[in-house]
């Protein structure tokens, strides 16, 4: 009756397996997680012992959309005494721009050591730079009190600049976990320093927390609204599912679900821009990404302090690579809601959601916002043109929102958009 009755980690079967069914789960548990951690601890050790691993800085840094930017900035780098932030210093390429054609005395804000080490460096080469480039540790949605340590007061600053996304130098580099071209941990914290393990009240701290803590529903809405994925409530079923057997703790785990989930069809049909055949976890690995450093919620901070720091007729250039930034970047620009995307299940909700708002007006911000004052004026939105993608491939998704500050107050009105 119970010759059937095998541990799938374990030589025990048959009634050995039932009599000691506890004990064995524990002891095999133990065992799963400690292979875990030392396969972790190989692949962090090959990283480091391999002669073609890239460090941070590493790779040449090419910046985008570099020209449309400082075409943007012009009518306000030129004045004297010009003050400038970099609110995503990066591998370095628009602050370089920065310090070299104009006069501009810079703050560049980053979260990743690697880069603020970049930019100390960058600080040290000249000595033009000491005086005018001020690298400043943190996030950039707390740019008010990270530069108030530094004295620059709200209204003070001539233009803002923030590039969001990870720059080449965290995708290339190894044992972060942002790339799925390699078998790395499923890391990708923007924040090396960041503890691994997620502080109590918090339900994730890397990508793997999130595969393997997150609910089925959870992981639905991070695929199906970060990453705009077809499939997304299929992968979240099958992660879930497979998550049960073994945890997920690297990127090659990922990329194999996820090949053996999608169907053959929709794999030759994926393209991008360019016309190229893109992976399959592009998608996933984005929205990981931006669960994971809360990048949604850091814009929503830095929109609303950039707009208390800028002067009246500064500007703001932003470049984002993905679909739900810019919505929220053009929603804001032009004075509409900030909500976040609702959580739908199937695409029915999405239509009886629809026809309650066209049915209730009270929905629509329109009516509303009309007596609120705009902040930003000379709005516009601009995409790489075709010279600049065929150079550099990685700007093919950008798209450069700017704007000019008007002297409309921000009042707690705005906040509640």
């Amino acid at each position: 009756m119970y010759s059937k009755l095998k541990c799938r980690r374990c030589s025990r079967s048959g009634i050995a397996a039932l009599r000691r069914l506890s004990t064995t789960t524990s002891k095999c548990s133990r065992l799963a997680a400690k292979s875990r951690q030392v396969q972790l601890e190989k692949l962090r050790q090959a990283a480091k012992e391999s002669p073609k691993a890239k460090r941070y800085g590493d790779e040449i840094h090419v910046p985008v959309m570099l020209k449309d930017c400082m075409m943007k900035l012009r009518p306000v780098l030129d004045s004297k005494d010009c003050v400038v932030l970099d609110c995503t210093f990066g591998g370095g390429g628009h602050t370089s721009a920065l310090l070299d054609q104009t006069n501009a005395r810079v703050y560049a804000i980053d979260r990743d050591p690697a880069a603020i080490a970049l930019a100390e460096k960058l600080r040290d080469s000249c000595d033009d730079y000491r005086e005018r480039l001020h690298p400043v540790p943190g996030h950039f949605g707390d740019m008010i009190k990270l530069l108030k340590k530094q004295g620059v007061t709200p209204g003070s600053l001539d233009a803002i600049l923030m590039d969001l996304g990870p720059s080449s130098g965290q995708f290339s580099a190894v044992g972060r976990g942002f790339s799925f071209q390699r078998d790395e941990p499923l890391d990708m914290r923007m924040d090396v320093d960041d503890p691994l393990d997620p502080p109590k009240g918090v339900s994730h701290r890397t990508a793997a927390h999130i595969l393997n803590g997150a609910s089925r529903l959870e992981l639905a809405y991070y695929f199906n609204n970060f990453a705009g994925e077809k499939f997304g409530n299929l992968y979240a079923k099958r992660i879930t599912e497979l998550r049960e057997r073994e945890k997920f703790v690297t990127t090659e785990q990922v990329v194999e679900a996820l090949t053996a989930i999608t169907p053959d069809a929709v794999k030759l049909r994926l393209r991008d821009k360019l016309g190229r055949p893109i992976n399959l976890a592009t998608r996933v690995f984005a929205a990981l990404r931006m669960v994971v450093n809360n990048e949604v919620g850091e814009l929503r901070s830095g929109l609303f302090a950039a707009t208390e720091l800028l002067r009246p007729g500064g500007c703001l250039a932003v470049i984002t690579f993905h679909s739900v930034e810019a919505r929220m970047l053009k929603n804001f620009m032009r004075g509409r809601a900030l909500g976040d995307p609702p959580l739908f299940e199937s695409r029915y909700q999405v239509r009886e959601a629809f026809a309650k708002i066209k049915k209730d007006k009270t929905w629509s911000h329109r009516l509303k916002l009309q007596e609120l004052d705009r902040l930003f004026e000379d709005v516009y939105r601009t995409n790489p043109d075709e010279s600049e993608v065929d150079e550099n491939p990685r700007a093919r998704s950008a798209t450069l929102f700017s704007g000019r500050r008007t002297d409309a107050p921000l009042t707690p009105q705005h906040r509640k958009l």
